[in-house]
């Protein structure tokens, strides 16, 4: 794994400064990020539908922004029959695709949960971060 799980944060705030539910990782770059994994019925069709939901935050928790302001997140959803694919199995492979670990390969070579790699790119945070840097206005004159 290139992430560390972070059991606490600690800041001068009163204020628990990550929600209940999220993980905080460390990724192999130093970057922190909040994970949280959300899953659900959804009424209508009784299939179980997956979020996941990572943010780049500083040393107090607070999301980090790029340069024009925009939080460096990402957020995706997966939704299956309960009874084709179990609800820890799709958690486990989304929170991997959020993180930008590889996903788990099957006993045939393929992945337990068929995520295209437009999807996990997407949903990557550390692809997240690296757009995030290049944000902002570009001296057009030194291009031209």
């Amino acid at each position: 794994m290139s992430y560390t799980v972070i059991d606490q944060i600690v800041t001068d705030n009163s204020e628990p400064p990550i929600p209940t539910g999220e993980t905080v990782v460390e990724l192999d770059t130093g970057a922190r990020i909040a994970l949280l994994i959300r899953a659900e019925r959804v009424p209508v069709t009784n299939n179980t539908l997956v979020t996941a939901r990572a943010r780049q935050i500083d040393d107090e928790g607070t999301t980090v922004a790029d340069v024009d302001g925009t939080p460096i997140m990402s957020e995706a959803c997966y939704t299956a029959p309960a009874d084709v694919m179990d609800t820890l199995t799709i958690s486990r492979e989304l929170a991997r695709a959020a993180l930008g670990e590889p996903l788990t390969l099957g006993e045939d070579g393929l992945p337990v949960l068929p995520l295209s790699s437009a999807f996990c790119t997407a949903l990557n945070i550390r692809h997240c971060i690296a757009v995030s840097a290049q944000a902002g206005v570009l001296e057009l004159k030194s291009l031209i």
